[in-house]
C-alpha cells in the first residue's frame, strides 16, 4: 500500500505546534512565578464578564471532552463516579455530564462533597442553580479561593426545604479568554450537605477546590 508523504508531513508539524505551544505555556508560568500547568479562564457569570473574571493555573484538561479524566483521588480526598441526575441530561442537554462524590480520609463517614461538571458549547445547557429550587429558601452569596498569585472568585447557594438543606459553591470556566461556547465551557460546582455551619461547609468547599487550581494569573 503506497503511502502519502504529504500526511506524515502534517502530523509532524501539528505535533511540532503543540510542542511549542505546551513549552510556551510552561515557559510563562514559570517566568511569573507560577506553577506548571494549563490555564483556563474562571468567571462566576457565564453571560457577560465580570470584574472577578481570573486566569487559573491547574494541572487537569478541564476542557470540553476531558472532564472524565479528572481524577478521583485528589489530595487527601478520594472520590467515586455517582449516577448523573437523568433531568439534566434531558433538559440541558450537556456534552458531559461527570458527578463524583468525594470524601476526605480512609475512613468511612469522613467529610463528604459532590462535585459536578457541566461542560457542553450550547448555551441552553447552562442556567444558575437557583433556578432549581424556585420552591425552596435560597441564599445566594459569594466566596474567595486564595490561590497562589491571588483569589478564585465563586458564588455560594444556600438551599433549604423543611429539613433539607444544602450549600453549593460555583463558577464557569473557558478554555481562553474569547469566552466563545464554540469552544466550550464548563461549570464547576461542588454541593455539600452541611458540614458544621454554612461557613465552615463553605470553608470545606473553598479546601477542596484548591486541590483542583494552584494559582491565579491576573
Amino acid at each position: 500500500m503506497s503511502r502519502d508523504p504529504r500526511r506524515y508531513l502534517i502530523v509532524l508539524v501539528l505535533l511540532a505546534l503543540f510542542g511549542v505551544s505546551a513549552w510556551r505555556l510552561a515557559d510563562r508560568n514559570a517566568s511569573e512565578g507560577l506553577p506548571p500547568g494549563r490555564t483556563f479562564v474562571a468567571d462566576i457569570d457565564f453571560w457577560r464578564r465580570t470584574p472577578r473574571e481570573c486566569t487559573v493555573v491547574t494541572p487537569y484538561d478541564f476542557r470540553l471532552g476531558s472532564l472524565e479524566r479528572i481524577p478521583l483521588d485528589v489530595g487527601d480526598w478520594h472520590g467515586v463516579d455517582v449516577p448523573a441526575s437523568p433531568d439534566v441530561a434531558e433538559y440541558l442537554e450537556p456534552e458531559q455530564y461527570v458527578v463524583r462524590r468525594y470524601e476526605r480520609g480512609e475512613d468511612a463517614g469522613g467529610p463528604a462533597l459532590w462535585l459536578s461538571l457541566i461542560g457542553s458549547r450550547q448555551a441552553k445547557s447552562f442556567h444558575p442553580p437557583p433556578l432549581c429550587y424556585t420552591t425552596w429558601h435560597t441564599e445566594v452569596g459569594s466566596t474567595a479561593i486564595p490561590l497562589s498569585g491571588g483569589d478564585l472568585h465563586a458564588l455560594t447557594l444556600v438551599v433549604s426545604q423543611g429539613e433539607r438543606r444544602y450549600v453549593m459553591l460555583y463558577f464557569y470556566l473557558w478554555p481562553d479568554a474569547t469566552r466563545r461556547f464554540e469552544d466550550g465551557m464548563v461549570m464547576f460546582k461542588v454541593m455539600a450537605e452541611p458540614q458544621g455551619t454554612d461557613e465552615e461547609t463553605i470553608a470545606l468547599q473553598r479546601e477542596f477546590a484548591r486541590q483542583f487550581f494552584t494559582a491565579m494569573r491576573r
